[in-house]
């Protein structure tokens, strides 16, 4: 809901979007003709354009989208970038574009246990998983991070 409010002699929008109030000014002086013009014309454009995203745009939830935040990160701290680039490459183009909240741990275990390789091996990717998650649990994505807790049985 939007509502025209008041303040000296100016009119303010004052309205809420994910929680967060938002007061502002139209830099019109407060008289009936503006207040008409905000209601006709203005405030169903503002609610428009909240609506359809153009307005605060909601961040991606993409598996992709945190997997590039995780890679910037790790080609500026880690020194072997270049030789677990692959195997990071390789995590994403499995989960790129699912919605991050929506894998569950069992495809994820699915995931691991189904690479053809030792459990040592595995632990790369493992650790990957575990950071893009971390990502999406401190951006409030997610309440819970899947992979965390999870280790490979010794054959």
């Amino acid at each position: 809901m939007i509502n025209i409010v008041t303040r000296g002699k100016y009119l303010y929008l004052d309205y809420h979007i994910n929680n967060k109030r938002y007061k502002k000014t139209t830099k019109f002086i407060n008289n009936s003709s503006n207040i008409k013009y905000l209601k006709k014309s203005v405030i169903p454009e503002l609610q428009r354009k909240i609506l359809s995203g153009e307005i605060f745009n909601k961040k991606s939830n993409k598996f992709s989208y945190y997997f590039n935040i995780f890679l910037k990160h790790k080609e500026e701290h880690i020194k072997a970038f270049t030789t677990r680039l692959p195997y990071y490459n390789r995590v994403n183009h499995k989960f790129g574009d699912y919605d991050i909240d929506n894998i569950t741990r069992f495809e994820l275990k699915e995931y691991l246990f189904n690479l053809d390789m030792k459990n040592t091996s595995k632990g790369v990717y493992r650790s990957c998983l575990k950071e893009i998650f971390d990502y999406a649990l401190d951006d409030n994505i997610i309440s819970v991070n899947p992979i965390l807790n999870f280790s490979f049985k010794k054959s």
